[in-house]
């Protein structure tokens, strides 16, 4: 009787727990968050791995050197990339051919994806090993992550940088280790060579939000005068904290959530600081300013230069 498949989910950040889990494996889906954590788990494995490619996959090709190794002498585990791109055929073949309990003893099928399987029945016939993105509030965990690959040690204040500076995106966070990965020496990288590659492109919203809360508007004003005229950071900012302030109004989105987070509460005790008259006042010059951002208008930092005056 076929066996029920089971689904692994690591929490992002454990690497270990992944590689873990693909040895113990035998025939399965390996789903990852993006195609950056998925290069550095390839990377990780064993040289003896052969790779095969989902949009070139057939069923021939699986019964002559996943099922019938002996005849056709298998170069070892395999591992398929691009598995959410296999054909309707190989689909159906993997659906009906049971394999965790087919293959031979000495035999993986791994199939990688780093995008959902968007069909269901095929996800369900193998076990699956789910690797989690971070949450939005867990994105710098991409640093700590991405510096191990590249075998950077990075000192607290290279770090708190890295992640001050650069959008909270995995391609942003691989990009820039890349770059310092060149410029190491025994690991390290200082503070002042971190400076010089990389430029801040990056307004730390919940840092800004915090700022807002607190009415500490001239510092505000200021770290937005920091970032230099990328319009697309800016636009991004101003339609972030309109958001904020619309949840600050709403007296009830705290106590309306089973299990408030901590930037849920921060929002009931920001909006006792605050009359709804200036709020409103806020909300509209950060609208003009994100319609500036949306034109690349020169008169965007002028404008924020003079509110940043009036403090």
């Amino acid at each position: 009787m076929p066996t029920k498949p089971t689904v692994t989910k690591v929490p992002f950040g454990q690497n270990d727990k992944v590689l873990a889990a693909i040895k113990k494996s035998r025939a399965s889906f390996v789903i990852f968050p993006d195609c950056f954590v998925e290069r550095i788990i390839i990377q990780s494995l064993e040289a003896t791995y052969t790779k095969a490619y989902g949009p070139d996959l057939t069923v021939g090709w699986i019964e002559d050197n996943i099922l019938s190794p002996g005849l056709f002498g298998s170069s070892g585990p395999c591992v398929v990339l691009e598995s959410d791109k296999i054909n309707v055929k190989v689909k159906k073949f993997l659906i009906e051919a049971d394999l965790s309990n087919t293959l031979p003893e000495d035999t993986k099928l791994l199939l990688f994806s780093n995008k959902k399987i968007a069909d269901k029945e095929l996800a369900k016939s193998l076990d699956s090993i789910q690797y989690e993105a971070p949450r939005f509030w867990e994105m710098n965990k991409y640093v700590d992550v991405l510096a191990d690959f590249f075998e950077i040690k990075l000192i607290p204040q290279v770090r708190n940088y890295l992640v001050n500076s650069l959008e909270p995106t995995a391609e942003s966070y691989y990009n820039a280790l890349m770059i310092l990965s060149a410029h190491k020496s025994d690991g390290i990288i200082s503070f002042e060579t971190v400076k010089g590659l990389i430029r801040a492109q990056h307004l730390d919203n919940f840092a800004q939000a915090d700022l807002f809360n607190t009415k500490n508007m001239k510092r505000f004003f200021l770290s937005l005068l920091v970032i230099e005229n990328d319009y697309e950071v800016y636009r991004s900012f101003f339609s972030f904290i309109q958001g904020h302030i619309l949840k600050m109004l709403d007296p009830g989105y705290a106590s309306a959530k089973k299990k408030p987070s901590k930037y849920d509460l921060s929002l009931e005790n920001a909006a006792r600081r605050w009359r709804p008259e200036e709020l409103l006042s806020y909300m509209e010059l950060f609208t003009e300013l994100e319609i500036l951002s949306k034109q690349k208008s020169d008169w965007l930092r002028d404008e924020i230069r003079k509110n940043y005056l009036k403090y």
